[in-house]
């Protein structure tokens, strides 16, 4: 997950992310969160295209990497610093429960 973030240009997060989330990111998200989430994305996106080692880490991913290590496996610095982004990352993978039938 942290590569689809990192490829992402912050517009494209925005309006294709954030944007069709609003309703539910604004149930469980403030203002500030959200701006930081953003901000943690676009940092992510210029540390991705500016710092190998960063890039290399993030290359390394798979398809079949756990949502846990892929974010774990950023150094413990930059980790943190994106403490946020992976928190927003992975209630994009949950269940609403109206929408279960």
């Amino acid at each position: 997950m942290p590569r689809v973030l990192a490829l992402m240009r912050p517009a494209i997060f925005r309006r294709q992310v954030l944007d069709p989330h609003r309703e539910r990111l604004d149930q469980f998200f403030s203002d500030i969160d959200v701006l930081l989430t953003e901000e943690q994305q676009r940092d992510l996106h210029n540390e991705y295209r500016t710092r190998a080692a960063t890039r290399r880490t993030i290359d390394h991913h798979t398809n079949s990497t756990a949502f846990n290590e892929a974010w774990n496996d950023l150094p413990t610095k930059h980790g943190q610093r994106f403490y946020g982004l992976r928190i927003f990352a992975g209630g994009l993978g949950t269940i609403r429960d109206n929408n279960i039938r």
